[in-house]
């Protein structure tokens, strides 16, 4: 990543996960803490366009058939090891799990609006040398599935003006690290892009 020097303040290790949570790829998994933003995600769909699928836009989901119930995911992670000494992360022996909400810098909105959390696995090798290999399957660390009536969800959301897509994606005129982030280069070749979030 090139001309972004708030990047310079963020330990080194937080900076892939945040990217993650702006749209980009990587190894790490978006998780939440707070079951109202579960419950969002569970009722819109995300649909992208463009190149890299730069442009994203959520919807609330239709209620109909099959497609009338949501899903939560519950994950297991065996990170409980708080005497880490990088701020936000939580270590365990198979497992890390990063709160962006402690581990960047404020001007990051959202990861706070979303309650940003994201784990994975501790890759093969990664403390001895720095590289990691870690397996695709992570269906071992699901440890329960919460089914729900998406008419049921609708009613205990609400219409609030916090579960809006500009509330749970702030705009870049809000979310200063966002601003910053668009306009940084993050790659020569153009492989990679921050999305942008459409109300």
């Amino acid at each position: 990543m090139t001309s972004c020097p708030i990047t310079e303040q963020i330990n080194k290790d937080a900076l892939e996960p945040l990217l993650q949570h702006y749209g980009i790829s990587t190894t790490w998994i978006d998780v939440v803490d707070n079951a109202w933003i579960a419950l969002w995600f569970a009722l819109h769909t995300a649909n992208t366009a463009g190149p890299n699928n730069k442009f994203i836009h959520f919807d609330r989901r239709e209620l109909s058939g099959a497609e009338s119930f949501g899903y939560i995911i519950l994950i297991r992670t065996d990170a409980s090891d708080k005497r880490s000494k990088k701020k936000g992360f939580i270590l365990g022996t198979k497992t890390e799990t990063v709160d962006l909400r402690e581990a960047t810098p404020s001007v990051f909105l959202r990861p706070h609006a979303q309650h940003g959390l994201l784990f994975r696995e501790c890759g093969v090798g990664q403390r001895e040398t720095g590289q990691a290999s870690r397996k695709p399957d992570y269906s071992s660390h699901i440890c329960g599935i919460i089914r729900f009536d998406l008419s049921n969800a609708i009613s205990w959301l609400g219409e609030g003006q916090l579960h809006l897509v500009r509330s749970i994606f702030p705009p870049p005129y809000f979310d200063p690290g966002y601003q910053i982030l668009l306009g940084a280069r993050l790659s020569d070749r153009g492989i990679v892009c921050i999305q942008s979030v459409g109300a």
